[in-house]
């Protein structure tokens, strides 16, 4: 194993008086640090490597704090922890330097953390939070033309930008929605269908438009509803759909917004069928209130962590490994905050960064380029990350990498696997068309 620098050494971003960020760590002659639960080893020179060549940056927006970090602290956990493993198991012909830096889901911040880090590394490939940086900084980066890799999906308008250098793990939201609404009409022909977005957020902008799509299910169309992020309650919400005689919602946000909704429907309108989408649901959650989660429906473009940790595919060799090796834990007794679906999107995340820097290599392109690693993300076909989801083709044209969608259900506190479900792919569908 190499002496490599610890990857898991957070960088300390300061404000001064003025509201300007600076940079530390990671970058001068550092002893190496954390890895984000004490494990560090310390055993950095600072430019990335032990034999004095200089090391690819990769750095990462992240969401440990804010109205997402229920979500974003197990994506960066995962960030950390599976660069370590690629830069020691020599996975790559180079070493990967990670920096990451909390933008606590604001667009404000993620604009400078993103202007920090172009500033200091100039890298051609960064890491994202999720929709906020992919909408925030969508033209900024096809403008620098710097690829960057998100862990939620990102279809509006991210991709709308010409020449748009974006990729994405998890399906786009729309997708997501039109899944979801294809599982209702399984279970429940005919019914009527709200769909609740948070207002004002990339989520709320990209689901919109797939209520349109209950029409050709010959489901009922109800209409798009608000619900704020961190609201405590969503009585009032329960209540209008109650009276509107509303029999199935598709909800698109954060864990911590979707236990209330369902705190709120258990205490005014238990009648009321409910799917989560993405982000929405975790284990954790399901785990902590069954009762409230009993009987709802999920829909997931990843696998859960159970799922990879403990099946058959190359990730659970994977998770053994770093688990044991930087996390000092056992996989079976896993800390539930982190050993959840999140942890598995932000390991794919860096397994895309991974193949996408490899087809660089062996294309003799430059893996510090921008447009040379975008080139390669294209090259990328029946791409399924460790097995975390179903196989993904990047392609300019069409930037959804699948239309599959994985179904589930909660019951004793746990979810349980239903189906996948394969959207059409439509042109109609394409951002251009419809947004």
């Amino acid at each position: 194993m190499r002496d490599v620098l610890n990857r898991r050494e957070y960088l300390k971003l300061t404000t001064g008086a003025t509201g300007v960020f600076a940079l530390s760590g990671c970058t001068g002659n550092g002893n190496g640090g954390g890895n984000g639960n004490g494990n560090g080893n310390g055993n950095g020179n600072g430019n990335g490597n032990g034999n004095g060549q200089s090391a690819v940056p990769l750095p990462s927006i992240t969401n440990r704090s804010g109205p997402g970090s229920e979500n974003g602290i197990p994506i960066a956990e995962a960030e950390g922890d599976l660069i370590q493993y690629i830069n020691d198991e020599d996975l790559l012909d180079i070493d990967l330097e990670y920096h990451d830096r909390d933008a606590a889901y604001d667009p404000t911040q993620i604009l400078e953390v993103y202007e920090a880090f172009k500033n200091e590394y100039e890298p051609g490939m960064i890491l994202g939070d999720g929709s906020p940086s992919g909408h925030t900084l969508a033209e900024t980066t096809a403008a620098d033309e710097i690829l960057q890799i998100i862990p939620f999906g990102t279809l509006s308008p991210a991709v709308g930008v010409e020449n748009s250098y974006h990729a994405t793990i998890s399906n786009d939201y729309i997708t997501q929605n039109r899944a979801a609404l294809e599982l209702i009409a399984q279970e429940d022909p005919g019914a009527k269908v709200n769909l609740i977005v948070p207002p004002g957020n990339p989520a709320g902008v990209e689901s919109a438009p797939a209520l349109q799509y209950a029409e050709e299910l010959d489901l009922e169309r109800g209409e798009v509803v608000d619900h704020e992020l961190q609201a405590a309650s969503a009585d009032s919400l329960m209540e209008r759909m109650a009276a509107n005689d509303v029999d199935w919602a598709v909800h698109t946000t954060g864990a911590p917004a979707h236990t209330v909704v369902l705190s709120s429907r258990a205490e005014v309108y238990p009648e009321l069928n409910l799917v989560g989408v993405g982000p929405a649901c975790t284990e954790r959650r399901a785990a902590q209130s069954p009762d409230l989660y009993e009987g709802t429906y999920w829909i997931s473009s990843m696998k859960t962590f159970d799922e990879v940790a403990f099946g058959d595919g190359p990730g659970a060799d994977v998770l053994q490994t770093v688990w044991e090796r930087y996390r000092d834990e056992d996989l079976e007794n896993a800390d539930p905050e982190v050993a959840v679906v999140d942890y598995i999107r932000g390991m794919a995340m860096v397994d895309l960064a991974r193949r996408i820097l490899e087809i660089t290599l062996e294309r003799d392109a430059d893996p510090e380029s921008g447009p040379d690693l975008r080139e390669s993300l294209y090259m990328i076909e029946d791409y399924a990350g460790w097995e975390t989801m179903a196989p993904r083709t990047y392609t300019e044209e069409d930037p959804r990498g699948n239309m599959a969608a994985r179904a589930y259900v909660a019951g004793d506190g746990e979810w349980e696997f239903l189906n996948e479900i394969v959207l059409e792919r439509d042109d109609e569908w394409l951002p251009s068309e419809m947004l």
